[in-house]
């Protein structure tokens, strides 16, 4: 657990944390995600579905997993291939859902490459 930056001891209590154990380090399938039997493809690679998933329930909250993630426990790194965000919007004036996809890739090259989709 230390190795992954991760402290022993969480806060105020003496019980053991590791990151395995957190749900953004746990790989969920396709299916656990609910997502298509048929791969996504963004602008360069096809993508499977699966990967590791953290859920931002709020601005704050997100913001601070995300620069926890990032900066201590090293989630994206060189072997990241893609990032997907996704978004849903709901207009109540229209009683309209938008489902919004962003995934940015990353080349080998260290190129980021954005590529959008709509539902």
């Amino acid at each position: 657990c230390a190795s992954q930056g991760c402290s022993e001891v969480d806060g105020n209590e003496s019980i053991p944390i590791c990151c395995a154990d957190e749900p953004y380090f746990q790989y969920r399938s396709r299916k656990d995600l609910g997502e298509s039997s048929i791969d996504f493809w963004a602008t360069f690679h096809r993508y499977p579905g699966g990967g590791y998933v953290a859920d931002l329930t709020s601005e704050t909250q997100g913001r601070e997993l995300l620069d926890t993630l990032r900066n201590k426990h090293g989630w994206l790194d060189l072997k990241t291939r893609a990032l997907f965000v996704d978004f849903t919007f709901y207009n109540p004036n229209v009683d309209l859902f938008v489902v919004a996809r962003v995934v940015f890739e990353f080349l080998p090259s260290g190129l980021v490459v954005p590529f959008t989709s709509f539902r």
